[in-house]
């Protein structure tokens, strides 16, 4: 085959809005591993999120968790890979989150700590399955965990994502952080160095396998880094649009037209 090895966003291109996987994309991929291809997840979600979802359905092998910040073992658990912030860097997007009135989620390796409650949140955590606990401060909890933390994220209005993305960045400046959209009502805050594009270079080493040999599938501005990494990344068809002026292809399928599954098919399996 010509990619040993695929990396997959999960939500919005993996999954179906309905929170389901298609059974197209599942047979696709299984039929992918057992010719020899590795396959992996790499997502956002936190790892209590995303490895329960890849063990009911099957999916061996390792995923990506928090962007990049954490690669593990999807059946035993173990961890390849974790770097996250400082305490002191967690603290510097928290207060200017904090400053901006931003509702707050901050995660470090088992839990989500969160500074409100509304519907949003609770649909958030619905798909996610997951259930965040609830600070009146998440800087003080920051302050006093002994945790490292690996990502923050603020739950914005769809309208006003892009404004608030560009805010933090000017906020938190260069060289430091990785600020970023996920989905429509999300913008994320990792460090530099755990965006999904060095996650992927993770990926080539553990693996062993050259650039060309990578093929990349992803919907939102924070699949950029992993699309321009792999030697040919499609944006799926429901993609953001400034990660369809990236990508090498943009595909015919939307996610709830099972389009990483459609495509490996066609492309990959053929």
């Amino acid at each position: 085959m010509q990619y040993k090895l695929i990396i997959s966003d999960y939500d919005g291109t993996f999954r179906h809005r309905d929170n389901t996987v298609g059974e197209k994309t599942l047979s696709a991929v299984k039929e992918y591993v057992r010719r020899g291809g590795k396959f992996v997840i790499c997502t956002g979600r936190m790892p209590s999120s995303i490895r329960p979802v890849l063990l009911r359905l099957g999916l061996d092998g390792v995923y990506v968790a928090y962007q990049g910040s954490i690669v593990a073992e999807v059946k035993s658990g173990k961890v390849l890979h974790e770097s996250g912030f400082t305490k002191e860097q967690a603290l510097r997007i928290c207060a200017a989150m904090r400053d901006m009135g931003l509702r707050i989620h901050a995660y470090d390796r088992d839990d989500c700590f969160v500074n409100y409650e509304d519907k949003d949140l609770l649909l958030y955590e619905d798909v996610c399955a997951i259930r965040s606990v609830r600070v009146p401060d998440v800087y003080r909890l920051i302050e006093e965990s002994p945790n490292r933390f690996f990502k923050l994220l603020a739950m914005v209005k769809k309208e006003e994502r892009n404004a608030v993305r560009d805010a933090l960045r000017e906020r938190l400046g260069e060289g430091e952080f990785y600020v970023s959209c996920s989905a429509s009502t999300l913008v994320e805050v990792t460090a530099v160095g755990d965006t999904k594009g060095a996650a992927a270079a993770f990926l080539m080493s553990h693996y062993g396998v050259r650039k060309e040999e990578v093929l990349a599938f992803g919907d939102n501005q924070n699949d950029a880094p992993l699309l321009t990494a792999a030697g040919h990344g499609v944006a799926v068809a429901n993609a953001d649009p400034s990660l369809k002026s990236v990508a090498d292809e943009v595909g015919g399928k939307t996610c709830d037209e099972d389009a990483v599954g459609d495509y490996i098919e066609k492309f990959v399996l053929a």
